[in-house]
């Protein structure tokens, strides 16, 4: 009995984790570039989603992607997050910027941290 219980709470719990979100921006030679965010293991060159203009502020600004809405908060501070559906999310880390070259298409996309 507290094995199934166990499971349980287990499978709730992991149902909850989010998929990690990665946050960026798209480079265009001589046009417009945006912060971007799509769901990290997807091809960001096809999937991305604009959070705002670059240079713009990315945090309280909500997007769609994958079904939900997300927000960043605390962007640049310690305690940077990512809401899902106004909800705490997961935490936010700056990572060493990754540039994912996207061939024929109109932008490249630069990683620059991961949301979970």
């Amino acid at each position: 009995m507290q094995l199934s219980a166990i499971l349980l709470a287990a499978l709730a719990s992991s149902s909850l984790a989010i998929t990690p979100i990665a946050i960026g921006y798209q480079y265009r030679v001589s046009t417009i570039n945006y912060n971007i965010a799509y769901v990290e293991g997807k091809d960001p060159c096809k999937e991305d989603v604009a959070i705002s203009l670059l240079g713009k502020e990315r945090c309280n600004r909500p997007f769609r992607l994958a079904g939900a809405t997300y927000e960043l908060k605390n962007c640049g501070k310690s305690n940077w997050q990512i809401l899902r559906n106004g909800k705490f999310a997961g935490d936010c880390k700056a990572i060493k910027d990754k540039k994912v070259h996207c061939g024929g298409s109109t932008h490249d996309v630069i990683k620059t941290a991961i949301c979970a």
